[in-house]
């Protein structure tokens, strides 16, 4: 039998299997992109090169991620994110290689902290 609907259906798996980036940054010196995406299943940093070839994941953390930006000095990030789902979004920073996070707003914990923007000094 012949299918006339030109619609395509898809199941609850694909559906639940849709990846997407929330936000990038680019390098100070413009080689690299850093970008959000819940490929592993919660928001995370990655970066690649502007030139090509693989993702890598900064964080591997249990929050979500939910905004980062690069310095204008450093191949450093500084990004937001809460602790276990609570919604207080907290300053951290990282090497754009990933390594350690240093957790920069501790004294505002159970506190709501924005990111605006870096000085001029980064």
């Amino acid at each position: 039998m012949k299918q006339t609907n030109k619609n395509k259906i898809y199941g609850i798996k694909q559906f639940l299997s849709i990846r997407l980036i929330t936000l990038f940054s680019i390098s100070p010196d413009c080689k690299t992109i850093a970008f959000i995406t819940n490929t592993t299943g919660l928001p995370n940093i990655w970066t690649i090169q502007i030139q090509g070839g693989w993702a890598s994941q900064i964080t591997i953390a249990d929050n979500a991620i939910r905004g980062l930006d690069y310095s204008p000095k450093k191949n450093e990030l500084i990004f937001m994110s809460d602790n276990l789902g609570d919604e207080n979004l907290q300053l951290y920073k990282i090497s754009d290689n990933g390594g350690k996070v240093n957790y920069l707003s501790k004294e505002h914990n159970g506190s709501q902290v924005l990111f605006i923007e870096w000085n001029k000094e980064g």
